[in-house]
């Protein structure tokens, strides 16, 4: 609460108490003949202007605050609020849950609809990344190094308060490698080159290709999840399409390592005619960084036998 214009009506109906201090409010008065009572130190109060918000890591991917769990709340971290100029007007910050409040309890100088901005600096928040603008419940966007939220003071004095709220992820995401698998055993050996170019596929559970990428010179690849808006425990596939390799390339053994240095990808034969490896999306802050297709130079004997195989079996 706050109080109210002071002096605005007749002394029987108005408010004389004026802030002094942020937690002070007096009445200026002046003293009554003997015998007289003064009774015109009248105190006006009304709700306050607020602006409140939370910083938080979204640990589920789903851009919504969920908190005590399964997100955590961002503590202890400085919020800056400014006038539209960019001036500050006061910092504060955030609580064990993760919130924060400017209010005109402290701020008298707020008024009704004001724009303001809220303003956070990321860098000591990492690993961490802000989300997307727009993404579910986050408010911030870019400016420069810093995270602003431009709002306006609530319409009215008791209204809502006005939120501005910031949100975090971790990275995480699919990745790892296409490599030629000179000896055809299905594991990882030093010395076997990472295949270079290669469009590797991620498809969800309805067949539908979510996004491509194209393996780096070391053949590594990898699915930023952040980036595609990708939901811890999703179930997806990883695949690479067989037809985009020179002739007489085939997916290697899989299983025959460790999960770092095997094969993972099962061949599937026309029409999809592609090596294809499940992965569950992992939790935010983690990588699935074990999804790798090695590729073996199928011999003339081999050719034969698979082509009668499918002949018979597919």
């Amino acid at each position: 609460m706050q109080p109210t214009t002071p002096n605005n009506g007749g002394e029987a109906v108005d408010s004389d108490g004026a802030r002094v201090s942020a937690t002070v409010i007096e009445a200026s008065l002046t003293t009554s003949a003997a015998g007289t009572d003064l009774d015109l130190a009248d105190f006006g109060l009304v709700p306050s202007l607020q602006v409140c918000g939370t910083l938080w890591e979204d640990r589920n991917g789903n851009a919504l605050v969920n908190l005590p769990s399964p997100d955590n709340a961002i503590a202890g971290h400085s919020v800056e609020l400014q006038n539209s100029g960019g001036s500050t007007l006061s910092t504060t910050t955030t609580d064990a849950n993760g919130a924060y409040c400017f209010s005109s309890d402290e701020l008298p100088g707020l008024t009704p609809g004001q724009s303001v901005r809220v303003v956070i600096d990321p860098a000591p928040l990492a690993p961490l990344d802000p989300l997307a603008p727009g993404a579910g419940d986050h408010d911030g966007s870019p400016s420069g190094a810093l995270q602003v939220a431009s709002v306006n003071m609530p319409s009215s004095y008791g209204a809502a308060p006005s939120t501005a709220n910031f949100g975090f992820q971790g990275t995480y995401g699919i990745g790892n490698l296409v490599w030629r698998d000179a000896n055809g055993n299905g594991v990882q050996d030093g010395g076997e080159p990472g295949l270079s170019g290669i469009v590797v596929a991620l498809v969800n559970s309805a067949g539908n290709v979510i996004t491509t990428t194209t393996t780096a010179a070391d053949g590594s690849y990898f699915f930023d999840g952040q980036a595609l808006g990708l939901v811890a425990g999703q179930q997806l596939t990883v695949r690479v399409g067989l037809a985009q390799l020179p002739a007489n390339l085939q997916p290697t053994t899989t299983g025959a390592g460790t999960s770092t240095t095997d094969s993972d990808g099962v061949y599937q034969p026309s029409p999809k005619f592609a090596a294809e490896a499940p992965v569950t999306v992992p939790a935010v802050g983690a990588v699935k960084d074990d999804i790798d297709f090695g590729i073996f130079l199928l011999l003339l004997f081999q050719k034969l036998f698979q082509l009668i195989f499918c002949f018979f079996f597919f």
